[in-house]
């Protein structure tokens, strides 16, 4: 099982003693868990997970998190609004809550990669995400409840689409993306406060 063979390559299995046979059972709990969605499903959780590893991986960042740090993520909003407000985050690696903070981005990130991917994924990843947005919408409608504004028409017009696809790649994607930057930039140049970038 490939979760597995990523928390060996980490050593989290032998770090935190994890028998192979409970983490599977773990895996495969959190996998039944999951609802049928079209959007947030295990399939999505799966690509978080496996994109935040080759990051880990392949990035800066594997040096400047613990075990305890890759196992464990919790907070990022404060120092996130701080960036969106300032351009400037503090960071420095000695510090865990920095460090928290940095996971946190980098789990952020990941999750919202689906349009960062090729052309043919991203457009998978879009259809999903629509088809989840149209059936909420449906649903909130058939219970005389607000729905919300770009939830309105997706399912009438290819236009309303390109527009939500649009303002999410604006909106959330390319901020957080620069934060992710701006964070794993302070990393590789070894400085404690980074400027936009």
């Amino acid at each position: 099982m490939y979760v597995v063979d990523v928390y060996k390559e980490r050593a989290l299995t032998t770090t935190f003693q994890i028998d192979d046979a409970i983490l599977v059972n773990f895996v495969t709990a959190v996998a039944q868990r999951y609802h049928d969605h079209p959007f947030h499903n295990f399939r999505h959780g799966f690509s978080v997970m496996q994109t935040t590893y080759i990051l880990l991986r392949d990035a800066a960042l594997a040096d400047a998190l613990s075990a305890v740090d890759v196992l464990l993520c919790s907070r990022l909003q404060a120092s996130a609004f701080k960036f969106f407000e300032t351009g400037v985050f503090p960071y420095n690696t000695d510090v865990h809550s920095d460090r928290e903070q940095m996971l946190e981005a980098l789990v952020h990130a990941c999750d919202l990669s689906g349009q960062t991917m090729m052309p043919t994924l991203a457009a998978q990843w879009e259809q999903r995400v629509l088809a989840e947005f149209i059936r909420q919408a449906e649903e909130e409608e058939s219970k005389d409840l607000p729905v919300a504004p770009f939830m309105l028409g997706l399912a009438e017009s290819r236009l309303a689409q390109v527009k939500t696809q649009i303002d999410f790649i604006n909106y959330a994607v390319r901020p957080v993306r620069r934060l992710f930057v701006c964070l794993t930039a302070c990393l590789c140049v070894e400085v404690s406060v980074c400027g936009v970038l």
